[in-house]
């Protein structure tokens, strides 16, 4: 990898070093969303409330698919993706930006109004889009792209990536939810990106004999994805130079 394509990928993620320190340190002020696996929201202290708590599935995925969306979502777009009606999005959406809270920096809501999303020309946008909450499914791909860049040294970012996960992506989204998913397969690309990661993570621990990482690559894949035969055959070969013939067999 060409030293000055390293160096301009780095230089466009500049705050990815400390958005990791916070998502792996006690929780602060910012939000924590955590799709990889088992679903979670963690908000701030004094943010928990009776309302997300009494539907807390529900909030979590409405911020879930809130997070997948780049540009964030219409009215519409959440009406269709919930099944249910414009005004009970405004009013479910309303209790999310409660939930979540301001940002004590900027004074921002992490899910400001859709009238108050900026755009270059001033004209507001009318999405709903998440500002400053931490996802662990961005934090991979971030990971994912910086370790590319790295070469050679890029497993350190791979593995790290791989820590994020604990599970099939969205596994225990509630019941009846995830229409959504049947539409853009966040899911799958996820998954894909969980397989894939792992895989040249282990090809690489296992050219340099770092037959644990290899393994422990290939066990975070198979975890998420179960049946992909790829992280399979990646334990059976750090099984194999380990000289463990029978768990490779």
């Amino acid at each position: 990898v060409p030293v000055d394509a390293q160096s301009s990928v780095e230089a466009a993620d500049p705050t990815l070093d400390a958005d990791l320190e916070e998502w792996f340190g006690p929780q602060g002020s910012r939000p924590k969303l955590a799709v990889l696996g088992h679903m979670t929201v963690r908000v701030a202290a004094g943010q928990e409330n009776d309302d997300t708590a009494r539907r807390r599935p529900y909030y979590i995925e409405l911020v879930a698919y809130l997070a997948s969306r780049e540009r964030g979502a219409t009215t519409e777009e959440l009406r269709k993706a919930f099944d249910t009606n414009a005004d009970r999005i405004r009013r479910d959406l309303a209790t999310v930006r409660k939930w979540l809270g301001t940002d004590p920096i900027t004074r921002q809501s992490y899910l400001p109004n859709a009238t108050q999303q900026m755009t270059d020309s001033g004209r507001t946008t009318g999405h709903y889009d998440l500002s400053g909450v931490l996802c662990d499914a961005d934090l991979f791909r971030r990971l994912r792209v910086r370790g590319q860049a790295r070469g050679a040294q890029g497993i350190e970012d791979f593995m790290r990536a791989l820590s994020l996960v604990n599970g099939r992506p969205y596994e225990d989204i509630r019941k009846r939810g995830g229409i959504w998913l049947s539409e853009h397969r966040e899911d799958q690309n996820l998954l894909v990106a969980i397989v894939d990661t792992a895989h040249l993570a282990a090809t690489m621990a296992m050219q340099t004999q770092d037959y644990a990482t290899a393994r422990r690559a290939a066990q975070i894949a198979i975890g998420a994805a179960p049946d992909e035969e790829v992280p399979k055959l990646d334990l059976a070969a750090a099984a194999k130079a380990q000289g463990n013939q029978e768990e490779c067999a």
